[in-house]
């Protein structure tokens, strides 16, 4: 019966979850209100979707050096993906975003 749901994969997770009296009650509720998406503990499933998970990088929270500044103007003038950079530099891609708009020299 599930698999007639539109589900993403961390949806199915959650329905199949249910005991199969409460997926028969949530499909059907579904096909009466013809809503796209079945609905699970009143929250629609679609717009919840599972929380990211944060990973630390490997130079989290410590100031940029003035090396770690010629790298990351060095390799974004030469046309370096942000993600690499990041990967490179041990710093989340934001962190990298952030710092090159701060070297950017300020607008009048």
């Amino acid at each position: 019966m599930a698999a007639n749901l539109p589900l993403h994969t961390w949806e199915q997770e959650r329905f199949d979850a249910l005991e199969d009296v409460e997926q028969t009650y949530i499909y059907n509720l579904a096909r009466i209100t013809n809503i796209s998406k079945p609905v699970i503990n009143n929250i629609v499933t679609s717009s919840n979707p599972p929380k990211r998970t944060r990973t630390a990088s490997q130079n989290a929270n410590a100031r940029w050096t003035k090396k770690e500044d010629q790298q990351l103007r060095k390799l974004k003038l030469a046309g370096t993906d942000m993600s690499d950079i990041a990967n490179g530099l041990g710093r989340s891609e934001k962190a990298c975003q952030l710092r090159w708009n701060k070297l950017q020299p300020k607008k009048r």
